[in-house]
């Protein structure tokens, strides 16, 4: 699984991997935490921009819609392009892309420009998580694999936590603008590193596209996306509902096409296996309740609370600094503990530990506050890791690019899913407001369901082989 350069002496290319082992999950990681910000930091950041652009807020929601579906349109097609031209040309065409495409984002000077940019960034979004996560597994052995998956889940977890109170900096102190130009030297020395230290992988083999199940799944997700995006902005039920239902009807439709079709361009097959499922159904739902913890907490503390949206989001942080403190212990716990026994013991401590945000109150010390999202934090961190290295334990070759697309497009699904639902229960609750703070229950109620729906994936967990990914522990 690891790549060397095609040429020169042994010594030479023994150097040359192991340069790439190190710089990968650094420039990886780099591009996961430039999208993963990307997706996040915008919203704060909506109504300075509409002032600027003389428009209603509400028109500027297209910002984050036309974000989200282009992302969900293209993920599908990572695995096929990175097999049928090599992870590392992909990986560097999308980092070009998105950077150029923040440029022009930050020169906007209309909506309609604006919208046209967010989406050809979000094409270029779609593919650094999936290819980024390729690149990882192809040129890391299994057991160094668990260090590098932590690192990634780190960056990835740093992301949405960091947007928000970043992007209210930045519309407080600075222009909207830079939301997007501060993406350009990271993308740039990006690419630099990409081209300087990661080597292209071994020839996979090439297949050619399923295009009809291409239209079928992107037509799917493009609907369903859009009409879950309605649905967090309160729009009328029959403005969401439809293209909701229709999105998941046609990707209903989907799954029977796909069904025994060798090359479908999200291999469902994958799922028949015990260890890729669990790992699939388990990553499918720490997804969810990040994205809808996230939302719910931020909506709390601004609006419930009354605090202020960069001091929301710098108690928030406290989230991020686990992530940091678990990439220290990780291996070493997966190692003493085990796969299998740390899936089922960690899913219940942080259900728990969320259990415990239900009882979050206006009154509440903020220190007792930061040690519960602390603790929440690491033991969602350490879930992640554990999930994202057993994921691929047992991929190879093309099976690789084939996990890594369908994994990466039902997790996108999973967060723009999460965000909505939250937004749904809160409506329900509290009437046509879901930020009104007169229902501080509604929070409580929807922490509950929240904490409740990580506990899903355990009987997969369960059934777990004893030895799942021992050659990963080391």
């Amino acid at each position: 699984m690891t790549a060397e350069p095609a040429d020169g002496p042994p010594a030479v290319r023994a150097q040359g991997a192991a340069a790439a082992a190190v710089a990968t999950p650094w420039i990886v990681g780099a591009a996961l935490f430039l999208q993963s910000l990307d997706a996040t930091i915008v919203a704060t950041a909506l109504p300075t921009m509409a002032r600027d652009f003389g428009l209603p807020v509400v028109q500027l929601n297209t910002v984050v819609t036309a974000y989200l579906l282009t992302t969900s349109l293209f993920i599908p097609l990572s695995g096929w392009l990175s097999t049928r031209f090599g992870a590392k040309r992909i990986f560097l065409l999308a980092i070009a892309l998105f950077t150029f495409a923040s440029l022009l984002c930050g020169l906007s000077q209309s909506l309609p420009m604006l919208v046209a940019a967010r989406c050809l960034q979000g094409a270029a979004g779609a593919m650094l998580t999936p290819i980024g996560r390729i690149l990882v597994v192809q040129r890391h052995g299994q057991s160094d694999l668990i260090r590098a998956m932590s690192f990634l889940g780190m960056c990835v977890v740093l992301g949405p936590v960091m947007g928000p109170p970043l992007g209210g900096f930045i519309a407080e102190y600075l222009t909207w603008h830079w939301l997007f130009l501060i993406n350009l030297p990271i993308g740039l020395i990006a690419l630099w590193a990409t081209q300087r230290f990661i080597t292209e992988a071994a020839d996979e083999g090439q297949r050619s596209i399923d295009i009809p199940g291409y239209l079928l799944c992107a037509a799917g997700l493009g609907s369903a996306v859009y009409g879950l995006s309605q649905a967090a902005e309160h729009a009328r039920p029959a403005q969401w509902m439809v293209p909701a239902a229709v999105g998941l009807a046609l990707l209903a439709g989907y799954a029977a096409y796909a069904r025994g079709r060798a090359h479908a361009i999200l291999d469902l097959s994958l799922l028949r296996d015990t260890t890729f499922a669990a790992s699939f159904a388990g990553g499918i739902v720490l997804r969810l309740g990040v994205a809808s913890s996230a939302f719910l907490l931020a909506l709390m503390l601004q609006i419930a609370y009354g605090i202020d949206p960069l001091s929301s989001g710098l108690i928030a942080l406290s989230s991020a600094a686990s992530a940091l403190a678990m990439k220290a212990v990780a291996r070493r716990v997966i190692a003493a503990v085990g796969f299998r026994r740390l899936l089922i013991v960690n899913t219940i401590v942080l259900s728990g530990l969320l259990f415990t945000w239900t009882l979050f109150r206006p009154d509440t010390p903020l220190a007792l506050m930061v040690v519960a999202l602390f603790a929440a934090g690491f033991a969602r961190s350490l879930q992640f890791t554990t999930i994202n290295t057993l994921m691929f334990s047992e991929m190879k070759g093309a099976r690789t690019s084939a996990a890594s697309s369908l994994s990466s497009t039902a997790f996108q699904f999973a967060e723009t899913l999460g965000v909505s639902g939250a937004a749904i229960a809160l409506s329900l609750m509290n009437g046509s407001d879901a930020a009104n703070p007169a229902r501080l229950d509604a929070y409580t109620i929807c922490f509950g369901i929240v904490a409740a729906l990580h506990m899903l994936p355990l009987p997969l967990f369960l059934r777990l082989r004893h030895d799942a990914g021992a050659g990963l522990r080391g």
